[in-house]
């Protein structure tokens, strides 16, 4: 379960935002949540959703964390608040998911009080599922709240982005990013390290400390042997081998890292408009300009976008193997 006790200092935006539905009685029926990956958006959903399930004496933040309500949400079993994804080897939310789970928590309240059904990712919907809860938004139910969690809003309907209240989770400052991370345990090498292979996102790596040192462990080997490969000193088929045996959503993150690092960099050294960024990949990939010269920044876009599709395609296909020796190899020819 969430910490909902842990304030987010990037999150006071959306914090106001919601201050001021809550002031003007206005409160949305369904909420928004757009952002990319580990910038905080499920964190904020569960606080708010306690927030509004909370009954006990007003406090700064709006949860007592002692009273009955507090205590179901805790341990995961509040009646009147239910978190929907895809069921368990599967990426889809389907049509009957979306039917029980509607029904359950917004035909009645167990407290006379709110109730709220968080969906994530929201972009997992199958269009049946979508046009199904299109209908609840079109007539919700009082004291209701739908929170929409999603990385890629642009994949939902418009009819449902349109019915509901956005709210944009953007990354922090560099700085908070670095304080949260070194508040979760992390030496100042350790946080920066994860930073940039977060993409600036402090949330999105999860894990125990063990595992977190063991990815970015992992991730000196992968740049020793990728760097080498640009700079043909390494058979792509090779480093394509060793490089399979990784888990494939932690070595994609890499590889997506990686190229939003030589883009950046290229687009500094090329003088064209500097991309923002939070994250010093340096401190990841040491002596990354060296290879920069060996790429033009149109190149370096297209293997940015083939790194997208790898992505898709290792979700629907068994031969990660394949898929990845022959990207390796189109690195390499492009050097």
């Amino acid at each position: 379960m969430i910490k909902t006790s842990e304030i987010i200092s990037w999150h006071t935006p959306q914090w106001q935002q919601i201050a001021q539905f809550l002031g003007q009685d206005r409160f949305p029926h369904a909420l928004l949540f757009e952002g990319i990956k580990g910038v905080g958006k499920r964190h904020f959903a569960f606080q708010l959703a306690q927030m509004l399930l909370c009954q006990g004496e007003p406090t700064e933040s709006g949860i007592c964390q002692s009273c009955s309500s507090c205590e179901w949400f805790l341990s995961g079993t509040h009646p009147d608040f239910v978190v929907l994804e895809p069921d368990e080897g599967k990426k889809l939310i389907s049509v009957d998911s979306i039917r029980q789970n509607s029904q359950k928590v917004f035909k009645t309240s167990h407290q006379n009080g709110y109730r709220v059904l968080i969906l994530e990712p929201a972009d997992a919907m199958t269009i049946e599922a979508a046009n199904s809860l299109l209908k609840t938004l079109e007539e919700p139910p009082p004291s209701t709240l739908l929170i929409l969690l999603t990385d890629k809003p642009a994949r939902l309907l418009p009819t449902i982005r349109s019915r509901a209240s956005r709210l944009k989770f953007t990354l922090p400052k560099a700085e908070q990013a670095i304080t949260w991370l070194k508040g979760q345990g992390h030496d100042l090498e350790t946080a920066e390290r994860m930073l940039a292979l977060s993409l600036g996102a402090p949330m999105r790596l999860q894990g125990d400390a063990e595992d977190i040192n063991q990815v970015l462990l992992e991730s000196k080997q992968w740049w020793k042997d990728w760097k080498a490969m640009l700079s043909r000193q390494m058979n792509p088929v090779t480093v394509a081998k060793e490089c399979a045996k990784a888990e494939p959503s932690l070595f994609l993150n890499w590889l997506e890292t990686l190229f939003r690092a030589l883009i950046e960099n290229a687009a500094q050294a090329e003088n064209s408009p500097k991309l923002s960024s939070v994250a010093n990949y340096e401190v990841l990939f040491p002596g990354i300009n060296q290879l920069i010269q060996q790429f033009s920044l149109p190149s370096l876009f297209r293997m940015r976008d083939n790194v997208v599709e790898l992505s898709q395609r290792q979700q629907s296909s068994l031969n990660w193997g394949l898929q990845l020796e022959a990207f390796a190899c189109d690195c390499y020819a492009s050097t």
